[in-house]
């Protein structure tokens, strides 16, 4: 309990408020920081569209202690992140058998799954780096600054454009989906596989070039007033233009492609719902509607199940422009697993539901048990 005020010496930042432990010989001090603010003197804060797993969680971790002495919160997020990884090396090696088979790599639509199985096991893997990594720096089991900074810069950025460059390639299978729906036995499938093969590498670069102004607007700080705790943080410092890009290139990225496969499923439904109804005039629009959508149900769960993904992300994203308590990370915390969660679920989203898809999944499955026996 700290009750007296700092006599006017208040060395706290951004309208913080000063306590010391005696008001004629202080020996300690401390900030009471307002919403969106932290750090020792309240020099850093949380405001932004895209916040980092740093900020988020990184006062959840202890300096100077072992990882068995960690909090709850550290070792339950630490297995999620473990059987993330495991799931997502499961989920990713049978996706990519499956979408290798030379059968569903006649058409651009298998190479965009194929392209996006490896890269949902790239993703979870650098996402579980990026985590273990955040324990080892804030326990001070590693202080090396340049290791530290090379993180800082590098691994933030990968996670978005992977993040960002898996739901484009969704977008694509959906687009594809849409053009085979529409131009019917007219649907040029070599003609979609050479266009695949010049758009994956583009949507990549470009990703990547509106995302260069993160790196370089990262810095380390060091807190080392922070009641001797001393922690390494990892810092975004936009000027008030590139805080505006950041958020439009964040909602742009993350809106474009979910909006794209939900257009895309209704538009497929309707194509075909079209066609029935020109060849069985006498049958009962109602039911006929209900077929199609039973029929197509494999292009509608897919975008319709990345929405609902999506909403957490969209609403912490609207709804607060900054974390009120760095203390108090878990609406953030849960939004940010969250948005992890797509890449884990291609078998689940993409093969599962469809008939061929499945057949080709079924027969690996097959072979596996095959060889183990």
């Amino acid at each position: 309990h700290v009750p007296y005020g700092c006599q006017g010496n208040n060395y706290c930042e951004n309208n913080g408020t000063c306590f010391q432990n005696n008001i004629i010989c202080p020996s300690t001090s401390a900030c009471i920081c307002q919403k969106c603010y932290y750090g020792s003197k309240c020099q850093f804060n949380s405001i932004g569209f895209s916040t980092s797993l740093d900020v988020i969680f990184g006062y959840h971790i202890k300096p100077f202690i072992s990882f068995t002495k960690q909090s709850k919160a550290v070792k339950i997020t630490a297995s999620i992140t473990i059987l993330m990884l495991i799931f997502s090396i499961i989920n990713g090696v049978l996706s990519t058998l499956t979408f290798k088979t030379e059968s569903l790599l006649k058409v651009g639509c298998g190479l965009y799954l194929l392209t996006n199985s490896i890269i949902s096991i790239l993703t979870i893997t650098i996402f579980t780096i990026k985590y273990f990594q955040l324990i080892i720096f804030q326990m001070k089991t590693v202080t090396n600054t340049s290791l530290i900074h090379f993180s800082c810069i590098l691994t933030d950025v990968l996670l978005k454009i992977l993040l960002s460059f898996g739901d484009w390639l969704y977008a694509c299978v959906a687009i594809e989906r849409t053009l085979a729906a529409t131009q019917g036995i007219h649907f040029n499938q070599s003609k979609s596989k050479y266009i695949a093969k010049y758009v994956i590498p583009i949507i990549l670069l470009l990703i990547s070039v509106s995302y260069i102004h993160d790196p370089i607007s990262r810095r380390i700080l060091h807190d080392d007033d922070d009641n001797n705790e001393q922690r390494t943080w990892c810092i975004l410092e936009y000027s008030t233009t590139l805080k505006k890009y950041d958020k439009f290139i964040n909602l742009f990225h993350f809106l474009t492609p979910f909006i794209i496969n939900i257009l895309s499923a209704i538009c497929i439904t309707i194509q075909v719902f079209r066609i029935r109804v020109k060849t069985k005039k006498k049958s009962a629009y109602k039911k006929l509607l209900y077929a199609q959508i039973q029929q197509n149900k494999h292009l509608l769960i897919s975008p319709c199940i990345l929405i609902l993904l999506s909403i957490p992300r969209l609403i912490i994203s609207f709804l607060s422009g900054c974390m009120d308590s760095i203390r108090n990370p878990w609406l953030y915390l849960t939004g940010y697993y969250i948005s992890f969660i797509p890449p884990l679920l291609i078998i689940i989203l993409f093969i599962l539901p469809s008939r061929t898809y499945k057949q080709e999944f079924i027969s690996i499955i097959q072979k596996i048990n095959f060889f183990s026996k």
